[in-house]
C-alpha cells in the first residue's frame, strides 16, 4: 500500500477465508484463459552469405544485393496439460490459488526440426537530374523466419516440420521517389507499395492465432529547412493497407489492419543559437481500428513535446523538457475486448503518460 517495504495482501471472502496465497491470486494466467504457461529448448541457426554491387554510368546510380538464407531450427516444446490441483508450498493445506494450477510435462513435449532455404534480393537505381535533383527507384524482397511465435499456434506439425508459408514470411516492395537539395533545404517524396505475409501468434491484449497477407500503398513525405539560427525537420506518411487473404479468419478479408492509421506526421521545429536552445516536437496520427474486424475504432492525436536549454555560462547549462506538454489522451491499444464496447461500458487501454516535466542542471570541467 506504500512505496517503501511494499508486501502484498490477502484478499479475504465473506466468510473470512483468504482466497490469496501470501497476495498471490493465482499460479496461472486465468484473465488469459491460462494460455500461456509454457516451456520449450529450441535452436536457431541462419547461415546468410549475400553479394552486393553498385555501379555508376554517367549521373546514374546503380546498386543491387542478393542473399541466400539457409535458415534451421531444432528442439522441443510443450504447454500445459490442463489446471490441476497441486499443493505448490507443500504446507498440507490446499488454497484457492492451488486449486487451478496450469502444468508443463517437459516429458510429453513435441519435437521441432526443420530447415528453409530462400533467396532475398535488392535492386535499386538513383539518376541525377541536376546537382540539387535526383530520382531513384528500388526494388525488394525480404523476409523473416518465424522461430518462437509459431510453436504453440498449430503451426508445428506432429513431425516437427513447418510448411514454407508458415516458416517464412516475405515482405515485396516497391517504391519510386524524388529528392530535392538546396540552399539548407531538402525534401524527399516517395510513393511505395508493399506485399506481406505473416504467421504469428498475438498474446497481449488476447491471445489469438493469425496468418494474414496484407497488401499497402501510399506516400511518404520528409523534408527540412536550416535558416541561420532556424531549423525544421517534418515528416508524414499516408498509408492505405487493407487484409488480403486470412486463413484464419477469412471474414476479416478487406479490412484494414488493427492500428494502422491512414495518416501520421511528425514536425520539429527549434531555435538555436551557442546561448541557448528553444523548440518542440509535434507527432499526430488518425484514427485507426483496434481490431481487425474494425468495428471499434481508436481515436487519433495530436501530441506535443518542449524542450528548452540555456548556458549560464560555457560550463553550467540549464535545461526544461516537458513531454506531452497539452496532456492530451492519446490512446495507442485496447485491451481485453479490442473490438466492442462491453455492456458494462468498462474495458482496459494503454494510452502515452500525462504531462510530465523534468529539469537538469549540467556542469562541465
Amino acid at each position: 500500500m506504500k512505496g517503501r517495504d511494499a508486501a502484498l495482501l490477502n484478499v479475504y471472502n465473506a466468510a473470512g477465508q483468504s482466497v490469496t496465497q501470501n497476495g498471490l491470486i493465482a499460479y496461472g494466467e486465468p484473465v488469459f484463459g491460462n494460455c500461456c504457461q509454457r516451456y520449450y529448448n529450441v535452436d536457431y541457426n541462419i547461415d546468410a552469405p549475400y553479394l552486393a554491387v553498385s555501379y555508376k554510368i554517367g549521373k546514374l546510380n546503380l546498386d543491387g544485393s542478393v542473399r541466400f538464407n539457409s535458415s534451421r531450427a531444432s528442439g522441443y516444446y510443450a504447454s500445459n496439460n490442463g489446471l490441476s490441483v497441486v499443493d505448490v508450498n507443500q504446507d498440507g493445506i490446499i488454497q484457492t490459488p492451488e486449486r487451478s494450477v496450469p502444468v508443463v510435462n517437459p516429458q510429453a513435449s513435441s519435437p521441432v526440426n526443420y530447415r528453409k532455404n530462400y533467396f532475398t534480393y535488392s535492386v535499386g537505381a538513383n539518376y541525377e537530374v541536376m546537382p540539387s535533383l535526383a530520382l531513384f527507384a528500388r526494388v525488394s524482397r525480404g523476409a523473416r523466419f518465424n522461430a518462437d511465435r509459431i510453436l504453440f499456434g498449430g503451426g508445428v506439425r506432429a513431425d516437427g516440420s513447418v510448411a514454407d508459408e508458415v516458416a517464412v514470411n516475405f515482405v515485396n516492395q516497391q517504391e519510386a521517389g524524388i529528392k530535392f537539395r538546396r540552399g539548407g533545404a531538402y525534401v524527399n517524396l516517395t510513393a511505395f507499395r508493399a506485399t506481406t505475409a505473416e504467421a504469428n501468434e498475438i498474446v497481449i491484449p488476447q491471445q489469438a492465432i493469425i496468418n494474414n497477407k496484407y497488401r499497402s500503398y501510399g506516400v511518404e513525405f520528409e523534408g527540412g529547412v536550416d535558416r541561420g539560427i532556424f531549423h525544421l525537420t517534418a515528416g508524414a506518411t499516408y498509408t492505405h493497407a487493407r487484409i488480403t487473404e486470412s486463413q484464419v479468419t477469412p471474414a476479416l478479408n478487406g479490412n484494414i489492419p488493427y492500428r494502422q492509421a491512414a495518416l501520421i506526421f511528425q514536425a520539429t521545429p527549434s531555435i538555436r543559437t551557442d546561448r541557448f536552445d528553444i523548440g518542440a516536437n509535434v507527432t499526430g496520427t488518425t484514427s485507426s481500428y483496434a481490431a481487425d474486424v474494425n468495428t471499434l475504432k481508436m481515436p487519433g492525436y495530436v501530441m506535443t513535446n518542449a524542450f528548452a536549454s540555456y548556458a549560464i555560462t560555457p560550463a553550467i547549462r540549464l535545461s526544461v523538457n516537458v513531454q506531452n506538454l497539452f496532456d492530451v489522451i492519446a490512446i495507442t491499444e485496447v485491451g481485453q475486448v479490442p473490438d466492442s464496447v462491453p455492456a458494462d461500458g468498462i474495458d482496459t487501454a494503454r494510452a502515452f503518460p500525462g504531462r510530465n516535466i523534468s529539469a537538469t542542471a549540467t556542469l562541465r570541467f
